[in-house]
């Protein structure tokens, strides 16, 4: 249990330090407008919420659970990676990575906990404030290295570098998680159609709100 905790903290931290820089970088270094942004923002929460759905089903299909960890953490791995690279690509492949990663652990996390702790009411609280406390913590440290390091945009590879290095013991930790075998109910293809077709709505409306407050 203990790994789930430690990973959904690093992934608060590391994603909520990429949510400070990622829309300073397409702004700034990529030049583009607060409309694209704003597309780009409906767009990444769109995909976020998809994949939060669709893990969640696969979570109750598939034998091997662990690999949804692996993928949800390798691909917040990537994201960051992704920044790295002197690529406009690769700034906005980060954000869409990121807000995905985000989606696809998000549900499964919540199943394991609730599935091995005996007071789930209890456990999934407190993971809710691991993820709080991950998430206030990200924006502190960028404001530390602001006021430690200077401008903002002078220390960027080093917020990034600290970023990956966040990211990556949650990785390998993934592949140490135990997950306890259930019985698996049948995958099917219709269900998923029929889900998405009920929630379409829901779904747009997210694309829609990102879009407009951006």
């Amino acid at each position: 249990m203990f790994l789930i905790f430690l990973i959904n903290f690093l992934l608060a931290v590391s994603t909520t330090v990429g949510m400070t820089i990622i829309p300073f970088l397409i702004t700034d270094s990529l030049g583009l407008s607060l409309l694209i942004l704003g597309l780009l923002e409906g767009l990444s929460e769109f995909l976020s919420n998809a994949f939060r759905l669709m893990n969640g089903i696969l979570f109750d299909k598939i034998k091997n659970k662990r690999f949804i960890f692996v993928f949800s953490t390798a691909l917040a791995f990537s994201s960051k990676m992704l920044l790295l690279l002197p690529s406009s690509w690769g700034i906005l492949l980060s954000k869409i990575f990121e807000r995905i990663a985000n989606g696809a652990f998000a549900s499964p996390r919540d199943a394991f906990v609730a599935g091995r702790a005996k007071n789930k009411g209890m456990a999934l609280g407190l993971l809710n404030v691991s993820k709080t406390f991950g998430c206030i913590l990200g924006p502190v440290m960028v404001s530390l290295s602001t006021l430690m390091l200077g401008n903002l945009k002078d220390n960027l590879p080093i917020l990034i570098v600290f970023c990956c290095l966040l990211v990556l013991p949650a990785f390998l930790c993934s592949f140490q998680l135990k997950i306890d075998k259930i019985d698996e109910t049948p995958f099917s293809v219709s269900e998923f159609k029929l889900v998405f077709k009920k929630i379409s709505p829901i779904l747009f409306c997210s694309f829609w709100g990102d879009l407009t407050t951006a």
